[in-house]
Formats: structure tokens, sequence, C-alpha cells
């Protein structure tokens, strides 16, 4: 794979809080014309998908009603795309999400039920992630899930997309860091996740 040449396009699939950032940079520091903009999910037609070479920034919840990059017409559209599928364990996504603070992760949460919140985030990661393990057992040769805690996760892009730099990725768990923010977290996992979810990178189950 190291000898293939390195894709024209690069689509970073993860929801936000998934190290798009990091990949953002990254892509900039190869040469790609990249954008770290969460609207590009929003685009339906190619005259906007053709302004970059590479995006990464994922859905924030700007609107109330679940909206997604259309997968396979992306790769009808750039055949010889790579699909990045950057995850992390949810307890660390969810925890993430409560510490960044974004008025656009929160502006749907229900007063009559505190745990609505973090309900409707896990259910926009179940649908997507349903979405990704469809398209990326459809497309295994173009898409690569990689969990940016992963020692592992950095070997593994850099092969991906076949380039010969080292990416640079966060691999430490930092959900320690706001105790308030965990214990929402573990609270909510501990009522409606079964346990060996917690740490899930795909989908996640209720009890």
């Amino acid at each position: 794979m190291t000898d293939s040449p390195r894709p024209s396009k690069v689509f970073c699939l993860g929801m936000n809080r998934t190290g798009s950032t990091s990949l953002y940079e990254y892509l900039l520091e190869l040469g790609y014309n990249a954008t770290h903009d969460p609207n590009w999910w929003y685009w339906r037609v190619k005259s906007g998908l053709d302004q970059f070479d590479a995006y990464t920034d994922g859905y924030e919840g700007y609107k109330p009603w679940r909206t997604y990059p259309n997968l396979w017409l992306l790769q009808f559209w750039f055949p010889d795309a790579k699909f990045v599928i950057n995850t992390r364990p949810l307890d660390a996504w969810l925890t993430s999400r409560l510490k960044h603070n974004s008025a656009n992760y929160r502006k749907w949460k229900r007063k009559t039920d505190p745990h609505s919140l973090l309900k409707g985030w896990v259910r926009n990661r179940n649908h997507w992630h349903r979405k990704l393990i469809r398209f990326s057992e459809e497309y295994p040769e173009k898409t690569l899930w990689v969990n940016i805690h992963d020692p592992e996760a950095s070997a593994m892009l850099k092969e991906f997309i076949a380039i010969k730099t080292d990416v640079a990725l966060p691999h430490s768990n930092q959900i320690n860091n706001n105790p308030e923010a965990a214990g929402q977290v573990n609270e909510f996992l501990d009522r409606y996740i079964r346990e060996e979810d917690h740490q899930s990178i795909r989908t996640a189950h209720w009890k």
C-alpha cells in the first residue's frame, strides 16, 4: 500500500471531537487544500466539494434533524478518494463534548429530561456509525476505522493515505481532566448503555 499514489481527496468522516483538528493540521502539512468546517456535511452539489482536497470537521448539530454526507455519492463523484473514519471510545467522546461546552451541541436539550442531551448524542452517533459500517463493508479498501486513542493510529493512517511522513494524533484519554463532566457521563452510561459498549468506537446498545 505504501507504493500506491496518495489520494487526491481525503474525507475524514468522524463526528466532531474525534481528532479532526489534528487531522486537519496534518493534511495541511502534507500539502492538501483542506477545510476544517462542519458545513461541508450539508453540501449536496459536486461543485461545492470541488473546492478542497480534504475535509475534516464533523457533525455539530446545527439543525434539529440529522444531516449527513451521502457516502455513496461521494464515492461516485470521487472514485479515487480515501475515507478516514476517525473515532474514539464512547465515554471519552461524550465527555469531550461536555467539556467543549459548545452551544451547538446543547441547543436541542429537553428541560424535562436531564439525560436528553447525552441520549441525543448517542442516537446521532449510532445513526451515523451504522451508515459508516455499511459503507466500509462495501468499500473496505477505501475506508479506515481509526481510534484516535490507539497507539497504532499514526502508523495505520500513514499506510492508508500512502504517505511517508509520520502522523501526530492524540492517543491519551483526557476524560479525567474534568471530574464533573466525566461523572455525568459515567452516570448516564451506567443507567442507559450496556457496560460492554461504554468504550465502543462504533455503535452502542441501550439497556
